[in-house]
């Protein structure tokens, strides 16, 4: 009998170990599937997704400003409207489109009340084009190519005076 219970408990045994080796492949398995992806975001010299209404080809370059109806930065705003009149200028080779989540009505109001003179582009999926934040600025060239980007609306006058200088 002694012996048929050493059989009993080394399958009991090896049964657990199976066990909890399989616990361990599902928990593992779980975790790993379910962690965060890292989304793919903005790179200079990377292409910048496409946006309805977004016709990058007809300016040497585009300035794209990501902007949320909300935002009652007036220093920000003022920083805007600069970048819009440099854009403006007769000559430049950069056209400015404001793209914003909100609908068009929202984006109508916003640009009126914000005296932004700019092109604009309604209900755009941020996510999409990988743009996490606003306010965020994006300059892409004619092939849509980014050339640089700024994420964020504390631009101290350094940052300013780059972003300007970008556009001019």
């Amino acid at each position: 009998m002694h012996k048929k219970l050493k059989v009993a408990v080394e399958m009991i045994s090896a049964a657990t170990v199976i066990a909890v080796a399989v616990l361990l492949c599902v928990s593992l398995f779980l975790s790993y599937s379910s962690a965060p992806r890292l989304r793919p975001g903005l790179q200079i010299g990377a292409p910048f997704s496409e946006i309805s209404g977004l016709e990058y080809k007809k300016s040497p370059n585009t300035l794209i400003l990501a902007l949320d109806t909300k935002s009652t930065c007036a220093d920000c705003l003022e920083f805007y409207r600069h970048l819009g009149s440099i854009c403006d200028r007769p000559g430049s080779g950069v056209k400015a489109v404001g793209i914003f989540r909100e609908s068009i009505d929202d984006v109508h109001n916003f640009i009126v009340n914000a005296k932004l003179n700019i092109a604009t582009i309604p209900r755009v999926n941020l996510d999409k084009v990988s743009i996490p934040i606003t306010p965020a600025l994006v300059l892409i060239n004619k092939e849509g190519k980014i050339i640089n980007f700024w994420l964020g609306s504390s631009f101290d006058e350094s940052e300013k005076m780059q972003i300007a200088s970008a556009v001019s």
